[in-house]
């Protein structure tokens, strides 16, 4: 079944390891939490190093079992609900995705705690992989934006910790103004995008303004 914690768990709640103390108490959410299809395919690569490869994949499975649980809007965005994913049924993958052995001190522990606001979760283990693949399913080309979301790390970071694309028709304009463009400018035209973006939004209404308008602004022409 799928739990959260009770509070929102900092780092001086684990022990090395990531392991949370014994006075970290859950609260169960009284759905059910089915990753045999995620625990499978993890299985499968487990052994090996090519880590970023198999976002793509696995962020589509980790997406079905949360929205199969049918968990409820305002639960999806409490941290809670993703510290208890990635420190319980997640733990053995997100000490694998970030090549973690050993850590005594803890040093990784946003991965697993994540933080306030867009970028605490962008940098957790769990929602990281959640958040992208439920915000470009809205779109009409969603199976390709999400294959092209995960194609390059650049993409990823730039996109998905901006605070402004917390807007999903920023964050699907943003993804969808870096297709076409060469790996070696994907750093730039996404920082460029961003800008634009961020140059716009004092006078501009972002909020209510239609995908293709943001695009324009985002355009590298």
């Amino acid at each position: 079944m799928l739990q959260k914690y009770k509070k929102i768990l900092e780092k001086d709640d684990l022990e090395p390891l990531y392991t949370p103390n014994n006075l970290c108490e859950v609260i169960s959410l009284d759905k059910p939490l089915n990753l045999d299809k995620f625990n499978h395919a993890f299985d499968k690569v487990k052994d090996t190093k090519e880590r970023t490869k198999h976002d793509h994949e696995l962020s589509k499975l980790l997406h079905a079992a949360i929205i199969e649980s049918d968990v409820p809007e305002n639960e999806l965005t409490d941290l809670r609900m993703w510290q208890w994913i990635a420190l319980n049924p997640l733990r053995e993958y997100s000490l694998w995705r970030w090549d973690i052995a050993s850590d005594e001190l803890n040093k990784k522990a946003i991965r697993f705690l994540g933080a306030g606001g867009v970028t605490g979760f962008s940098n957790h283990s769990a929602s990281r992989l959640f958040f992208p693949v439920h915000i470009l399913s809205q779109a009409p080309d969603a199976e390709q934006l999400i294959e092209h979301f995960w194609s390059n790390t650049q993409i990823e970071l730039s996109i998905a910790q901006s605070v402004l694309s917390l807007n999903p028709k920023i964050f699907i304009a943003a993804t969808r103004a870096t297709k076409g463009i060469s790996t070696s400018n994907i750093t730039k035209v996404v920082n460029n995008s961003i800008v634009s973006l961020n140059l716009s939004s004092g006078s501009t209404l972002l909020d209510i303004m239609e995908e293709d308008e943001l695009a324009a602004i985002m355009s590298t022409d």
